[in-house]
């Protein structure tokens, strides 16, 4: 029932978007960044546009640092969807938004389990984060633009010694811990419109 629900209110809004007074259009495109972590990442997305705003959703990969039973620097692998609105105070160029990664995926590296002395840490842990975002987008050619920007942030994670933990739940483990890091993203992208109005 909830599932349906959910699908509902997606189809209904993705409804008023695109019947909205103002919809431009919509893009695809993909970043690379480096995180305040030493560590590379990538994402994919598709955006709608209108009037000065922009509403983006994609997947996202980010690999970073995590924390369990007071050993830091573990290396971590992480994957999630996002959802991110923007605001375009002249349209074009300059812009400003916050992002919402709903829920990511994350996964210790074999280096990590490592350092743990064979602690049979989390396989799969869960978490989410919320971040500014502030950049420019520069237009290339016609339809091809590029952004480069800037996200300060929070992520938020709970980690186990199971084999997956989520939010209250933990499988096969006994200790869980709850982190909350900074995170800060530099990334440039490129997008192009494939729909315009």
């Amino acid at each position: 029932m909830a599932k349906k629900i959910l699908l509902t209110c997606l189809f209904s809004s993705v409804i008023t978007f695109l019947s909205a007074k103002g919809f431009d259009g919509f893009s695809v495109g993909g970043s690379i960044g480096y995180s305040n972590n030493a560590t590379i990442g990538a994402e994919v997305f598709a955006q709608g546009h209108i009037k000065k705003f922009g509403i983006k959703a994609g997947f996202t990969y980010f690999p970073f640092e995590a924390s369990f039973k007071n050993t830091n620097g573990l290396k971590t692998e992480s994957v999630g969807f996002f959802a991110e609105g923007a605001f375009y105070p002249f349209r074009k160029y300059l812009f400003a938004g916050l992002r919402w990664e709903v829920i990511n995926f994350n996964w210790l590296t074999s280096k990590a389990l490592h350092t743990l002395e064979g602690d049979n840490s989390s396989i799969i842990f869960t978490g989410t984060g919320l971040y500014g975002v502030l950049g420019v987008t520069i237009p290339v050619w016609k339809t091809i633009y590029t952004n480069i920007y800037a996200m300060p942030g929070i992520r938020q994670y709970k980690i186990s010694d199971g084999n997956f933990s989520s939010g209250n739940y933990v499988f096969d483990g006994t200790v869980q811990e709850e982190h909350v890091q900074f995170d800060l993203r530099l990334c440039v992208g490129i997008a192009v419109k494939i729909y315009s109005r």
